[in-house]
């Protein structure tokens, strides 16, 4: 029975470890910039693209349309936002 437990803890440990290499893997992916709807120009960072503002370079900042007022860490740039932060 205990060698049993000890078993089922390795392999949920195994698993917790896989589950979080995933992810860290993974999250960098979800941060990248994506290609905008076109409102006015671009934003700085950005090249226009039929209707898309699309990001120029890989570590472009991210861009988000602009309802009211920028959130905490973005400038305004032009009729979106933009990350002020560097990666």
């Amino acid at each position: 029975m205990a060698r049993e437990r000890t078993l089922e803890a390795t392999m949920t440990a195994r698993i917790a470890v896989a589950v979080a290499l995933l992810a860290a893997l993974a999250l960098p992916a979800l941060a990248q910039p994506l290609p905008l709807p076109k409102v006015g120009q671009c934003p700085s960072g950005y090249a226009s693209e039929a209707a898309y503002c699309v990001p120029m370079r890989r570590d472009a900042p991210v861009a988000i349309p602009k309802t009211g007022q920028c959130p905490s860490g973005f400038t305004q740039s032009g009729a979106y936002c933009l990350e002020m932060r560097r990666r």
